[in-house]
């Protein structure tokens, strides 16, 4: 077997892997949708559209001294504005400032998700961390996570 065949194998099981945990994450988010009576719960299947049955499982994003109510668009908007900004906004700053905004608010509305529904507190933080730094496992997370009722704060 040659240094190039390895590699393909590689990068398909890799890809395979990665496609796997979106689409049962996926799966979780519109179970998750259903198990709340929501109407709309079949978008936790599309991309973007499910940030929306996210923002209604967790409805606000909670920080340390404030909430933003309304989750479930303010969550959806958060990867178009980021890429919105990258393509089209040409002061590189205002660019980079924008992505930092969208980016903290989406760890933020993560880490709420996480702690309604992972019930050791520990979990959910680093389910958060993780979650941040590489992105692909957040959709295990919520895989992991979901037939956890939530937590009443």
């Amino acid at each position: 077997m040659q240094t190039s065949d390895f590699l393909v194998i590689a990068i398909s099981i890799v890809t395979f892997s990665f496609f796997a945990i979106i689409v049962l994450g996926s799966f979780a988010i519109a179970k998750m949708g259903e198990s709340i009576s929501m109407k709309r719960f079949w978008l936790g299947y599309i991309p973007v559209l499910q940030f929306y049955v996210i923002g209604k499982l967790i409805e606000t994003i909670d920080f340390p001294n404030f909430r933003i109510p309304k989750a479930q668009f303010v969550l959806p908007l958060l990867p178009i504005i980021a890429t919105l900004s990258v393509l089209y906004v040409s002061i590189p700053i205002v660019s980079v400032v924008l992505v930092f905004i969208c980016a903290i608010l989406w760890l933020y509305a993560w880490n709420t998700f996480f702690l309604l529904y992972c019930h050791p507190f520990k979990k959910a933080i680093a389910y958060t961390f993780i979650g941040g730094i590489f992105i692909i496992p957040i959709y295990l997370f919520v895989f992991l996570v979901r037939k956890n009722k939530p937590i009443q704060m």
